[in-house]
């Protein structure tokens, strides 16, 4: 079933898009470094490793989304379900196979910002470890929505939703923590909200961050906070999208 999902990014030339779009994108960020006066190389890179990020994300929640509802609205899943194979099964082998597209996807960005360093470097190892992991939580995410909801268009608009609010709760937090705001009424109102959001949400403003990739170094970087919320989101979305699963009727 992990081949079938395989076949399927095959058969949607998701690859061969994204190479076209990464190419675009590394050529737009060698242009805009070029007009840079100061530090031309480093805005080439810290640009290039954004828009490449950026536009794996994009794709890859796009390709989960309108693949599952495609799946469910042509009862390609009735077909399956209606082998040995069980629901976990089922949702197991769909998980691998996204998966394995991050990470197909990672391994373009990690080349192309490879060829654009002047030399390789630790803080290049950590961000391209990071952007794995912030893509496979991202396809967790896709798969959640899609299980869940019933529109292809609403589940991406809320995956990509949700993975904004990633990269900003860091933000969040600060002003909360900072209480820069603490006299107005509406900060009481949004303080409890955002540390119980905060709980359930990946901080993604941590991970896959533009300075190691211009200075070489990743002095702030966990290994063990990356491996944690790899595994523990991870966890939370199959589960909850193993959840609803279980009680479509088919």
């Amino acid at each position: 079933l992990v081949r079938y999902t395989l076949m399927a990014v095959l058969r949607d030339r998701i690859v061969q898009l994204m190479i076209v779009l990464m190419a675009l994108g590394t050529v737009m960020s060698i242009f805009l470094g070029s007009a840079a006066t100061l530090e031309d190389q480093a805005f080439t890179i810290a640009t290039a490793g954004t828009v490449l990020r950026t536009m794996a994300m994009l794709g890859l929640i796009i390709f989960i989304s309108f693949f599952l509802r495609r799946a469910f609205d042509s009862r390609e899943i009735d077909y399956l379900l209606a082998t040995p194979l069980t629901r976990h099964r089922l949702l197991i082998s769909f998980a691998v196979g996204f998966i394995l597209v991050a990470l197909v996807l990672t391994g373009m960005i990690t080349i192309v910002i490879g060829f654009l360093l002047p030399k390789l470097t630790i803080g290049w190892v950590y961000w391209c470890l990071s952007v794995a992991v912030e893509l496979i939580i991202t396809a967790m995410i896709g798969l959640f929505f899609a299980v869940v909801l019933r529109s292809a268009t609403i589940a991406a608009l809320c995956s990509l939703g949700y993975y904004t609010l990633a990269r900003m709760m860091g933000m969040m937090i600060g002003i909360v923590q900072a209480k820069l705001v603490a006299d107005q009424p509406f900060f009481f109102v949004m303080s409890p909200i955002v540390k119980v959001i905060s709980i359930i949400t990946p901080r993604f403003d941590l991970l896959a961050q533009s300075a190691w990739l211009v200075y070489g170094e990743a002095t702030d970087f966990s290994l063990l906070l990356l491996v944690t919320q790899l595994i523990v989101f991870v966890f939370l979305f199959f589960v909850c999208a193993a959840h609803d699963l279980r009680r479509v009727q088919f």
